[in-house]
């Protein structure tokens, strides 16, 4: 099954729909770190690594026990709805199968129509994370490259609830807006999960 991205309001529990608002700590967001001890992934295009949160910073995650995976699932897309992320919820196979994949195939360029043509996009992925810049600053700036666009993974339910909750974070709102995000994410699981587009990013990676 696909990666489904919340494009549209989805119906829920009102008594979930306000219990989420004490679920959720403040906003924090993933930023550029300055820090020089925070070593980049091996395999990192960025060396300003970006200090991502772990969901029990987002999350009260011991109000969550008591839930089932659909009442967190309704809880998490409506909570960000309303707020700058693009959400998602997926499930173990599908999670086991981006894993497998993009572990194996970190690296692809995705095109995006804009007014006037298209502007490619690098992507990378290392182990629950995705980064996406502009293809054209990853030649300009190579590592030192800063993503435009961030899409993380928690697993921390996945083994107790049986899914994983997905949150991407447009970092550059100059280089894109909610809808080219969405699309840009839409089409990378796309091509990850469906098996004759995997062949693409198979070869980009290995030939």
């Amino acid at each position: 099954m696909l990666l489904r991205v919340a494009l549209s309001s989805l119906g829920s529990k009102p008594s979930l729909v306000s219990a989420s608002q004490n679920l959720f700590a403040p906003r924090s967001r993933p930023m550029a770190s300055s820090s020089s001890s925070s070593a980049a992934p091996a395999r990192s295009f960025s060396k300003t690594p970006i200090a991502f949160n772990g969901l029990n910073e987002i999350v009260k995650l011991d109000l969550l026990k008591d839930l089932s995976g659909d009442e967190i699932r309704d809880i998490w897309i409506n909570y960000h709805q309303e707020r700058p992320y693009i959400s998602a919820v997926v499930t173990q196979d599908t999670y086991e199968t981006l894993q497998r994949r993009t572990i194996n195939c970190p690296m692809f360029v995705l095109p995006l129509a804009r007014n006037v043509g298209f502007e490619n996009f690098f992507v990378q992925t290392q182990k629950d994370k995705w980064l996406f810049t502009t293809l054209e600053k990853y030649r300009t700036q190579g590592p030192l490259a800063v993503p435009d666009l961030t899409m993380q993974y928690f697993d921390e339910l996945l083994a107790t609830k049986g899914i994983v909750l997905v949150r991407g974070e447009i970092i550059d709102p100059k280089i894109l807006n909610m809808a080219e995000a969405r699309m840009l994410i839409n089409q990378l699981q796309i091509f990850y999960l469906d098996e004759n587009k995997y062949q693409y990013i198979h070869n980009f990676n290995h030939q």
